[in-house]
């Protein structure tokens, strides 16, 4: 009879009972400025964070595309007059008997 006691002081106490204990501990863990709600807020400032450095580093690749864009289009450019000169130059030359 008296482990009975034991355990109904243990789960009931006001203070310092499990069921006070447990009621703390949710307390601190699910209150407004608990656990719960630090971490949402950390996670949603990294959430932010993220998101802002994918940004970046899609602005990055589209200019880092643009660039390479403009540089295979002035290639061929060049290849093409290029290809012209040499044409003209065989034209020019080319048909010559030594």
């Amino acid at each position: 009879a008296s482990n009975l006691a034991s355990v109904r002081d243990f789960l009931s106490q006001t203070t310092t009972g499990m069921a006070s204990r447990l009621n703390d501990y949710l307390i601190k863990t699910t209150d407004d400025d608990g656990t719960i709600d630090d971490k949402q807020t950390v996670l949603g400032a990294q959430s932010i964070s993220i998101d802002n450095q994918i940004a970046d580093l899609e602005r990055q690749v589209q200019a880092r595309r643009t660039a390479m864009i403009s540089s295979f289009v002035t290639m061929e450019q060049a290849q093409a007059r290029i290809n012209q000169q040499l044409q003209y130059i065989n034209q020019r030359f080319g048909s010559r008997s030594a």
